[in-house]
């Protein structure tokens, strides 16, 4: 099976829903807490999860497998 974007940010939306917002773009979704100090882009780069953003002054840059697990390690690296 295939996983795309849109698939990430559905399942997102899924098991967060009551604590986290999801703004879509063209390439990414941003995650966030609606807090400027917590927040995450997510992207699909060469078949990985890549989240590049900042939890509370911290930068985030890391890549995860492209799997629900990963999505979940990734958001885990925002605190969610």
């Amino acid at each position: 099976m295939t996983i795309r974007l849109n698939d990430l940010s559905e399942y997102v939306r899924e098991v967060y829903n009551d604590y986290i917002s999801v703004y879509e773009h063209e390439n990414h979704f941003r995650v966030t807490n609606g807090s400027a100090a917590m927040y995450g882009d997510i992207r699909i780069v060469n078949n990985r999860i890549h989240i590049k953003g900042e939890r509370h002054g911290n930068k985030i840059n890391s890549k995860y497998e492209l799997s629900r697990e990963g999505l979940r390690d990734a958001l885990s690296e925002l605190g969610l």
